[in-house]
């Protein structure tokens, strides 16, 4: 028997999105995705797939920063706008943790500008920043030794979207860009970091309320896992952001008689789509 299922956002289920299945579902604790008239867009929440830590959008308008057509994204002006997720212990002092984002860089005035980060100017759990200044991008733990990946920066504001994150373990840290890592360190910061009980996440923003750094970036995804995923599991998730997250997102079997035969004698859907394959049972 032949199932076909369409890799855009028209059959996910939305009552239960995440495939857990999936191997990259394991240790998935917080995945903000931007859905046109899903998931917060045109309010000041961005929903947390998982359902525990929506984002409040700061410094932003829900009626002109929810931008684009087809999947749409988030458009953040690096001069106050940024995105804060709550404090939870789920998500605090974590010895292992991957964070991987979906965005676009825009044009930089500074250096110290914020694309995910942990820090109340204090005590730094982790940020990764960047800037036109060096043009590199880094990453930092409890105020100490940094990962750099140089020229990062100037290299990823090409006017193209991008995964852009790092995994550490312990002490070892990989900043990864469209599924490679491009920088190591295997001292970077005393892991897993200072007490941050009063800390939040915050996406495009340097530190809390530090306006200083943040970051002109526009935000399709941001995924956060408390494991370390392999290089391997980097670039599969790489593979999943470009074609939609065929395997990590729940979709609906779209049956035969929905679709229609085109020319050629390929199977297409009769409605707008971005990609359609078939499973054999």
């Amino acid at each position: 028997m032949i199932s076909a299922f369409i890799d855009s956002f028209d059959l996910v289920d939305w009552s239960n999105p995440i495939n857990r299945s999936h191997p990259l579902a394991r240790g998935l604790i917080g995945w903000w995705l931007v859905v046109p008239n899903r998931m917060g867009w045109g309010t000041t929440t961005w929903r947390d797939l998982c359902g525990s830590f929506n984002g409040t959008l700061t410094n932003m308008s829900a009626s002109s920063d929810w931008v684009g057509q087809g999947n749409g994204s988030l458009d953040l002006d690096g001069t106050n706008d940024y995105v804060k997720v709550p404090f939870s212990s789920k998500f605090d002092r974590l010895t292992t943790l991957t964070a991987l984002c979906h965005c676009y860089l825009t044009a930089s005035s500074g250096n110290n500008e914020g694309i995910l980060s942990k820090w109340n100017t204090t005590d730094e759990d982790f940020i990764l920043w960047g800037g036109n200044t060096d043009s590199n991008i880094s990453f930092g733990a409890d105020s100490s030794a940094t990962t750099v990946w140089s020229g990062g920066w100037s290299t990823l504001q090409d006017s193209k979207w991008h995964t852009l994150g790092f995994t550490r373990n312990g002490q070892t840290v990989n900043i990864y860009a469209d599924g490679v890592s491009k920088a190591t360190a295997t001292n970077a910061g005393n892991q897993p970091g200072a007490n941050t009980t009063d800390q939040a996440i915050n996406f495009g923003s340097y530190a809390d309320d530090n306006f200083s750094g943040a970051a002109p970036i526009r935000f399709k995804s941001v995924s956060l896992w408390s494991r370390t995923l392999s290089s391997a599991e980097v670039a599969s998730h790489n593979r999943e952001t470009q074609q939609g997250y065929p395997g990590l997102l729940n979709r609906i079997p779209l049956p035969l008689a929905m679709m229609e035969q085109a020319a050629g004698g390929t199977i297409l859907p009769m409605f707008n789509h971005y990609q359609c394959s078939q499973q054999a049972d």
